[in-house]
């Protein structure tokens, strides 16, 4: 898993004043996607989608990677919201 990646992801779009610099987690989704070089983007989706594989995510390991983001307040469990994630990505 590229953790160097996730830290990158995280880091830059979910950081502490994500909620008010996007207001929801798929507009941040997608300015990564549209401002990050297509090799990262990949890159991002490629660790997320390893993350899952793994199991058993939790909100720890997402803050771990230095995202403050709560799936749990989003109404989905970590490995849900990360789906999802990857799903807005491949828009």
């Amino acid at each position: 898993m590229n953790k160097e990646a996730l830290n990158y992801f995280f880091k830059g779009y979910f950081h502490q004043n994500w909620f008010a610099e996007y207001g929801i987690f798929d507009n941040a989704v997608r300015d990564f996607c549209d401002h990050e070089s297509e090799s990262r983007v990949t890159s991002v989706k490629i660790a997320i989608n390893e993350l899952i594989a793994h199991g058993d995510v939790t909100e720890q390991m997402i803050y771990g990677f230095g995202g403050y983001v709560k799936p749990s307040a989003l109404d989905f469990t970590p490995e849900e919201w990360l789906a999802k994630v990857v799903e807005i990505m491949g828009e």
